[in-house]
């Protein structure tokens, strides 16, 4: 070939060869236009394209040397340029053709060098004829005249190597791909490790460079090259070498540290697992940084702009599809960070091994005083590691996940969990639901309740102070947790201190925009208690009319308990003006003003708040703290069960004048649950809606305005909230306090078609997120694994664990129609599962899902599940159980007797099991 493109001109060559493209046409990378190869910045193909660069002068100068000694003198007069087209034209279209002995041999075959390829074309067969000096192909696919026809490279090849080998690309999303090259130094047992993950797993990898040894000391270098795609953005064997470089120790020499690799590092090695995945986001984001241009948008309007050269053109669609395809890894490494830190802080719901009555740990105000004590050496030791993973989290993580993680520890510490507080209580500190515990969720479960001050671009100086401040105690106590699942108390007690000090500098509340606007609505304000006149500063920034008043000499006769630094606080320097005032500027200044209390009594006792509420004969209260109907309770022997904000008797008062008209959540400092809640009282809202309809007024309980109207919001709240998503409208109407309209309802009802289903009298709340937990339920229940004749329990469990969580998303008779139907299809004996059939061992594996159910239920404070499963629980386990027919009666009877221990389930329903295990059968 290169003879041939030397040749003079005028002098024959073959037909094959006039057939074939020209160097300026081929499109290779490594023979582009400078600024053409620039636009693959970043890119593997650009340092493949490079390094050709440098080789191939080389090779040729070698060449020729060769030809000089071996060849006659008409192949002295070869160019560079001959030979550059020769390379390229054998490197895109030599292939390997075998023969029926020896070994394979290289060739280009006219004709076949020109088909086009196509990954969706069905790969068909050629092979060297040798009688006939022939290649025979056959279609995969049946061929019609006039037909182009395709080539499969059958192999997996994506689009940088066919730019590199070929000179195209193809716009397809499966072809796209990127490489990471991982450099690591690896010692002899790590190295070995690796080894055993790159065999365990299939392509996707390629070894560039690995000790020439296995049995070394020290440290050497293994390189390996990863192709990511994106239907395996992240692929196990890249996963893998990243997780196995932050093994150390024994951890190494495990049996099951390959698997672990490659599956995730959990419980113990979890700090190991989100090193592993930070890193891999820092490299994802580092590959993303080294790609040229503003971005895929740009890249796309650029593409769509037209009049670009075919090298260009094909330079932006690679760097589009790398671009693409490293968005995707770094998303999914993002979500198995979240992931991560989920399990995480789901191992700090578990209360089942918490200290209850021991002295010691009464006296610390935690139930984990010897846990906390036996940590606290190892977390002391590990100092530098919690460091560095603690300001990896801090710069990674977003600010909501690492504010709810101190929250949640917090609340660890102290020994809060549902059943003691409600869930609904504890599900108030949810910012992140990716992260919120499992056993913890609830299908209603939003990240509503608190205020997304971190999101804010522009706020008040104080609610910037708290967002790095809940950030960085929350980076520093979820590395702590991921060490040892402990914190250390003194530097948690250090936090609170902080915490003290800040909100007495500034406010014990923290005012948001919201908070402010709804102040500002119902100016004039009257505010009693101002202390530092934070909050009433912000309002005045905004024109709001308030006179802010605070005592000079606070009176101790209001709170003897309240220490002297509480006392001494209002003497500090003021956000504004602040007169001097207490309960008697109550009765001078009120007229016409709302009056606003924040934080009153100090931990919810005193009389200050009171007496200001007695001195007050105005029609509207603003009031800023914690409530009664929103507490983390008594955690400790001095916090009140009614909050730290009002004392028992104000609350009880302002409930018995005034009704809630309006409620504002607001950031919580850690164990707290602060609110703005504007009241009216009683009287004022009767007069306004007699005034407005003409009738006496409005029906009120409870401190709420109540009415007869009901909304398709409150008739869904009532049937997701039992056992059923149904109910009759009968039922519905019932439930109401006054009953509802039954016409009233029938027509909201009729409104929402999407929303309800009626079946004669009954009405369905059609739920999304309920049927898509059904469905991932009942997958988990049909996997391969549960397929078998046998089940095997260490492949189910996590199946099991899965299926309990999404059990817990839906409704609970649905749950308990789905297991009694899996029953009804079980064996009675072992055999070939079919279709649609299940082992004969099920039973065993569903009243191992029924316990974990029943105890994620219980640890949200709920026993709706519980109470529906329970008249079901012979006809799941034991109607077509055979007990000596199948392994694992012993099992059952021995969870049988655990719940009955546990108070599980009804008694007459266990003892309906009991009786059907203790009676022989054939």
């Amino acid at each position: 070939m290169v003879a041939s493109a030397s040749k003079e001109a005028g002098k024959s060559v073959s037909c094959h060869l006039e057939q074939l493209p020209r160097l300026e046409d081929m499109d290779l990378p490594n023979f582009w236009a400078g600024e053409d190869l620039e636009e693959l910045e970043g890119s593997e193909v650009q340092t493949h394209a490079l390094r050709l660069r440098e080789e191939l002068p080389e090779d040729f100068a070698q060449l020729c040397e060769k030809l000089k000694k071996l060849t006659s003198s008409e192949l002295e007069s070869l160019s560079f340029a001959s030979y550059q087209w020769a390379w390229s034209i054998y490197s895109s279209r030599v292939m390997s053709l075998s023969v029926s002995e020896g070994s394979p041999i290289f060739a280009i075959v006219p004709g076949l060098d020109m088909f086009n390829h196509s990954p969706r074309m069905p790969p068909g067969l050629f092979k060297l004829d040798c009688e006939r000096n022939m290649v025979v192909m056959r279609a995969g696919v049946r061929l019609v005249a006039g037909e182009q026809v395709f080539i499969n490279y059958a192999q997996p090849m994506f689009n940088s190597q066919m730019l590199q080998s070929f000179g195209f690309v193809l716009e397809e999303e499966a072809l796209q791909s990127s490489q990471v090259t991982l450099s690591l130094q690896v010692s002899a047992a790590k190295l070995m490790l690796q080894k055993r993950l790159l065999d365990a797993t299939d392509g996707g990898h390629e070894m560039l460079h690995s000790p020439a040894s296995a049995d070394f000391e020290g440290l050497q270098e293994l390189i390996v090259r990863h192709t990511l795609t994106l239907q395996e953005p992240l692929p196990p064997a890249f996963l893998g070498m990243v997780r196995a470089q932050h093994l150390q120790g024994d951890a190494l020499a495990h049996p099951s540290a390959s698997a672990s690799c490659l599956q995730g590092l959990q419980g113990p090695q979890a700090k190991e697992e989100m090193r592993a995945l930070l890193l891999v986001s820092l490299l994802l984001e580092g590959k993303l940084q080294e790609l040229r241009g503003g971005g895929e948008l740009e890249d796309l309007r650029v593409l769509q702009s037209g009049s670009l050269s075919r090298a260009r053109r094909l330079a932006l669609l690679q760097r589009c599809g790398e671009r693409r395809v490293l968005l995707a890894a770094r998303a999914e490494a993002e979500r198995l960070q979240l992931r991560c830190l989920q399990q995480a802080l789901d191992r700090s719901t578990d209360y089942r091994e918490k200290c209850e009555h021991c002295p010691d740990c009464q006296k610390a105000q935690t139930p984990w005083l010897h846990r906390l004590q036996a940590a606290s050496g190892r977390l002391r030791a590990e100092v530098s590691s919690v460091a560095s993973l603690s300001k990896s989290l801090f710069d990674r993580l977003e600010a909501s996940h690492l504010m709810q993680a101190c929250h949640l520890i917090n609340l660890w510490v102290v020994g809060i969990s549902p059943p003691t507080v409600p869930l609904e209580t504890v599900q108030k500190l949810c910012m992140a639901p990716a992260t919120w515990p499992e056993s913890w969720m609830s299908p209603t479960l939003k990240a509503k309740n608190q205020p997304k001050v971190w999101e804010a671009e522009k706020s008040s100086e104080y609610l910037q102070i708290y967002v790095q401040k809940l950030q960085l105690w929350g980076s520093w106590l979820l590395a702590q947790w991921m060490h040892a699942e402990a914190v250390l108390v003194e530097e948690l007690s250090a936090m609170g201190s902080e915490q003290v000090s800040l909100r007495q500098k500034y406010a014990w509340s923290l005012p948001t925009p919201e908070a402010l606007e709804a102040l500002q609505r119902r100016a004039p304000l009257l505010e009693v208690g101002a202390g530092k006149g934070y909050w009433a500063s912000l309002l005045r920034e905004r024109s709001v009319d308030i006179l802010a008043f605070d005592s000079a000499r606070p009176n101790p006769r209001f709170n003897p308990e309240a220490p002297e630094a509480v006392l001494e606080e209002s003497k500090s320097t003021k956000f504004c003006e602040v007169l001097e005032g207490g309960v008697e500027a109550v009765q001078e200044h009120q007229a016409g003003r709302a009056l606003v209390l924040m934080w009153p009594d100090w931990l919810g006792l005193g009389t200050y708040g009171l007496e200001c509420l007695k001195a007050y004969e105005g029609k509207e209260l603003i009031l800023v703290g914690e409530w009664r109907t929103s507490t983390f309770g008594s955690y400790a022997p001095n916090i009140s069960q009614h909050g730290q904000s009002f004392s028992l008797e104000f609350q009880k008062k302002v409930e018995s004048d005034f009704c809630l008209v309006e409620r504002i959540e607001l950031p919580r400092w850690p164990l707290f649950l602060d609110c703005l809640q504007i009241f009216r009282r009683v009287q004022a809202l009767m007069n306004l809606c007699s005034s407005l309809t003409g009738r006496r007024g409005p029906v009120w309980r409870r401190g709420r305005i109540t009415t007869q109207e009901r909304t398709s919001e409150d008739i869904a709240d009532y049937l997701l909230s039992g056992e059923n998503d149904y109910a009759s409208f009968q039922e519905i109407c019932k439930n109401f306090d006054p009953p509802a309209d039954p016409q009233q309802i029938r027509a909201v009802i009729e409104r929402c078609p999407d929303r309800f289903t009626v079946s004669r009298d009954t009405v369905t709340v059609v739920d999304a997120q309920r049927k898509e937990a059904i469905t991932c339920m009942i997958k988990k229940l049909v996997v391969r694994d549960m397929a078998h004749v046998e089940i095997d329990p260490n492949k189910a469990c996590e199946h099991i664990w899965q299926a309990a969580h999404y059990a817990l998303k839906a409704t609970p008779c649905r749950v308990a129609q789905i297991l009694g139907s899996v029953a009804k299809a079980t064996l009675t004996y072992p055999d070939e599962v079919g279709k649609g059939v299940y082992p004969a061992n099920m039973p065993l594996a569903l009243a191992c899902l029924i316990d974990r159910m029943v105890y994620l239920a219980r640890q949200r404070g709920s026993k709706l599940l519980e109470k529906a499963l329970s008249p079901k629980l012979y006809d799941i386990l034991l109607r077509r159980w055979v007990v000596g027919r199948i392994k694992g009666s012993q099992f059952l009877a021995n969870m049988i007797l655990l719940w009955e221990r546990l108070g599980y389930f009804e008694a007459k329903d266990l003892e309906k099991c009991k009786e059907s295990l203790s009676r022989p059968q054939l």
